[in-house]
């Protein structure tokens, strides 16, 4: 999905933001949420 849909559909469930902050949110977040991934990943390939 693109930047510009996912802010069109945040847009409307009622969510407010500038394509700035969500560019920040999707691109300097992102490693918060690889590193989250990656340890669901293992936790469950290890089961």
């Amino acid at each position: 999905m693109t930047q510009g849909k996912l802010l069109d559909f945040l847009s409307n469930i009622g969510i407010s933001m500038s394509a700035g902050y969500l560019s920040n949110l999707l691109v300097k977040k992102s490693l918060n949420f690889e590193s989250e991934f990656n340890e669901v990943y293992i936790s469950g390939a290890s089961k």
